[in-house]
């Protein structure tokens, strides 16, 4: 069961009003981890909002605009055209979805519930049978790829002295790692719900083993095992999911990467 906040609950009562009073509104309907019955307190409100296609622009206008109907906000910004994205004096944040009629008709009912304040203690929707992931050879290898890139440029940055322009790339390297995991977990892109969540999509095992990746510092030392630890954990995870997808494994960037790495920074793997 989803567990909200007074603070949640305070914003969520103030979309009910604001979205019920406005004719404009066809529907509303709490979406995102909410609707999904996966909300906690730390998560935002996104509501869907159901509009005439030509209110849409007006609407997107005004609920982005600095008369805002839902009130004061510390941050106002509005994506893709339709996409209202706010946060809230108190740090209450929430997003409005604008869809026309047509474009609601294409949305998974499962993941919504009418906007309505009960709505936020309703329990999941029951499992459904989960559609058999499909990844993609293609940005498989395309992934490798960029992951071996990253791994032969640290001897540039450490040339350089550019420690932060390093510390970026293991950044970047330890993203695609978590992203492979998922692949192989068998969770696409579209499955994985906003950026602030990762522990149900990971193993324990593996969350361990990313943690456990020493921290990259401003120097060489710290940077070739953080290097070195993000390797050892890609490098095979990749080889195996690419294997299974049918996608063609990039062993020369991989030599060509190894022994650079061996040459220039001592950086074995």
């Amino acid at each position: 069961m989803s567990t909200a906040s007074d603070g949640q609950r305070a914003l969520l009562q103030r979309l009910v009003e604001v979205l019920g009073a406005d004719e404009r509104v066809e529907s509303a309907w709490l979406s995102g981890s909410f609707g999904r019955g996966a909300g906690d307190m730390w998560s935002d409100i996104d509501v869907t909002v159901v509009v005439d296609e030509e209110d849409l622009p007006h609407c997107v206008g005004e609920y982005g605009g600095a008369r805002n109907p839902v009130g004061e906000t510390e941050v106002l910004y509005t994506l893709f055209g339709r996409v209202i994205s706010a946060v809230r004096p108190d740090w209450e944040r929430y997003d409005l979805v604008f869809a026309t009629i047509p474009e609601f008709r294409t949305h998974d009912k499962a993941a919504l519930r009418p906007l309505t304040l009960a709505s936020l203690d309703a329990p999941a929707p029951p499992p459904r049978e989960p559609k058999p992931y499909q990844p993609s050879a293609d940005a498989l290898e395309g992934a490798a790829r960029e992951f071996l890139r990253i791994l032969g440029l640290l001897p540039v940055a450490a040339g350089r002295g550019e420690w932060l322009a390093a510390q970026e790339g293991v950044g970047l390297m330890r993203k695609a790692l978590i992203e492979m995991m998922m692949e192989a977990n068998g969770i696409g892109r579209g499955q994985r719900g906003g950026a602030k969540r990762l522990n149900p999509f990971l193993s324990d095992a593996q969350r361990a083993a990313v943690e456990a990746i020493p921290l990259a510092g401003a120097d060489l030392p710290s940077l070739l095992a953080a290097n070195k630890g993000l390797a050892d954990l890609f490098l095979p995870l990749a080889r195996e999911t690419l294997a299974k997808a049918g996608a063609s494994w990039p062993q020369a960037l991989e030599d060509a990467t190894r022994a650079h790495l061996a040459r220039t920074v001592g950086l074995v793997l």
